[in-house]
């Protein structure tokens, strides 16, 4: 005779809290903002390898640090607005302030003054993106019909 080793009802868990719409848009807007973090991040360690092996004008840099931010910013509006299935525009409109504000807080840490027009062209490109991002996020199907 053999002995039962594992409960066969399945694993044990704590009762779950019922999620509400606005813990789910809590979660979502953190995991997208978590995402355009690593996603930029990303996107700048490969520029930051391109321009060590190539030598190029200041302007390329300031273009590409721009581009970085953007495909960051997209990125995480677009799995924020994903993940919540509703209010795109304002999902991803979050994310993309959680994110801007990581910017600066990141800018302010290692010594780069954030103000001026280069701060607030930064945050009329990150609201955009993330606008279009989040609207991209809820209306895009997982599968294309014919």
């Amino acid at each position: 005779m053999q002995k039962k080793f594992f409960h066969t009802q399945g694993p044990s868990r704590a009762p779950s809290r019922k999620e509400t719409p606005l813990r789910r848009a809590v979660r979502s807007v953190l995991f997208g903002t978590a995402a355009a973090i690593v996603s930029c991040t990303l996107t700048l360690a490969i520029c930051a390898f391109i321009v060590s092996i190539r030598d190029m004008p200041h302007t390329v840099i300031v273009l590409f640090s721009i581009a970085c931010t953007m495909v960051g910013t997209l990125v995480g509006s677009f799995l924020s607005a994903r993940l919540m299935r509703e209010n795109g525009w304002l999902v991803g409109l979050a994310s993309g302030i959680l994110f801007y504000l990581t910017v600066v807080l990141v800018n302010a840490g290692i010594g780069i003054a954030g103000t001026g027009l280069i701060s607030l062209s930064r945050l009329v490109i990150i609201l955009v993106t993330a606008l279009i991002g989040g609207m991209l996020g809820v209306n895009v199907r997982k599968k294309l019909r014919a």
